[in-house]
């Protein structure tokens, strides 16, 4: 894209600048289009799970505002998202802490709701190669999302996981416990 920066930079002298406002002038574009349709559609993205290296404090990794140019926190500030379901698909700890990721983005949610995802497919080998999840790892993190107040619920990643996967009997665990009741849509 470094043609079309040159031949049209509307302003910008950092084409980085450039291309996280292409995206946000999609995202507003994508808003204002379901708005003229029907006011009361509800739209969102599932951003990257890192915003940017270094937030919250401790976190690294690639990031979406730098890497990818999506800097979701824009769309939050302008509200041209109703909601954004985080890919955090990481375990408690260590540089991608999922329990630091998800409570910042709830911190940041601007009135818009917050639904972190869940990496269910890394508790099954059916699905992931790398090290998998222990079996109290995404029981944990759909705790941590009803108990903050700043989150909605969660997302889960992927549903073949529940319904085809064993992933380490959560599917179990789905029905007997964490959703055992109906939730309300």
């Amino acid at each position: 894209d470094s043609a079309s920066f040159r031949l049209y930079p509307r302003g910008f002298t950092n084409i980085a600048d450039w291309r996280r406002d292409n995206v946000n002038l999609m995202v507003a574009q994508v808003q204002d289009s379901l708005q003229n349709v029907d006011p009361s559609i509800k739209w969102g993205v599932s951003p990257f799970g890192i915003w940017r290296n270094g937030v919250p404090s401790g976190i690294s990794g690639l990031d979406s505002y730098a890497t990818i140019f999506a800097d979701a926190r824009a769309w939050l500030d302008a509200q041209t998202v109703d909601y954004l379901a985080p890919q955090t698909y990481w375990a408690f700890g260590g540089g991608q802490d999922f329990g630091r990721l998800a409570p910042w983005w709830g911190s940041v949610r601007n009135d818009r709701h917050i639904y972190p995802g869940l990496g269910l497919y890394r508790s099954d080998n059916n699905t992931y190669s790398g090290a998998l999840f222990s079996p109290t790892e995404i029981p944990r993190q759909i705790r941590l999302t009803r108990d903050d107040a700043n989150l909605g619920g969660h997302v889960l990643f992927r549903a073949k996981n529940v319904t085809v996967y064993q992933s380490r009997g959560f599917r179990d665990s789905l029905e007997t416990d964490l959703y055992r009741r109906a939730a309300l849509t």
